[in-house]
């Protein structure tokens, strides 16, 4: 195996070697061998080109779907912002509640038509605040243009007794 270094030395020892008589011989001949390959070079030319164009197209058509994703995904969670609020406004509404914090977290999934997921999670201390938390967050979801599905993390704890 030669390195750079040596096959530089070659061309250069090779290009001293040839009188100047011979350059036009030399010349010829090179130039015949880049007419018998034109023909390959071209259709390699032309095939690279189209390779770049397709590869251009691709990575355009790739970034046109990833931005129209990130879009819809955008989208979405501002519907989860206005779910979350919705229903929080419903449950700090009702008075018996007022007292217990309880915290809705909405998720939604990335495609139209899925019901959004609603936790909501909070401690009330009898299990007749615990459904009346459930009723207000229902009628908080009542009132959107959205399919909202409600799983309650209310939980009832029980107050401990002062000695």
């Amino acid at each position: 195996m030669r390195s750079a270094g040596a096959v530089g030395v070659g061309f250069a020892v090779t290009v001293l070697a040839v009188p100047s008589w011979q350059w036009s011989v030399v010349r010829g001949s090179a130039q015949a061998a880049v007419e018998r390959m034109g023909p390959i070079i071209q259709a390699m030319s032309e095939a690279m080109g189209a390779v770049i164009v397709f590869g251009a197209a691709g990575v355009v058509a790739i970034f046109t779907v990833m931005s129209k994703v990130l879009e819809l995904k955008d989208r979405r969670a501002a519907e989860a912002i206005a779910v979350q609020g919705e229903i929080a406004d419903a449950l700090s509404r009702d008075p018996a509640l007022v007292t217990f914090p309880m915290i809705p977290t909405a998720r939604v999934p990335l495609w139209r038509g899925t019901p959004v997921k609603v936790k909501v999670a909070g401690k009330v201390p009898s299990v007749e605040l615990r459904k009346a938390a459930l009723r207000a967050a229902e009628r908080g979801a009542s009132d959107l243009l959205v399919k909202v599905r409600i799983r309650s993390r209310i939980v009832v704890v029980k107050p401990k007794r002062r000695r």
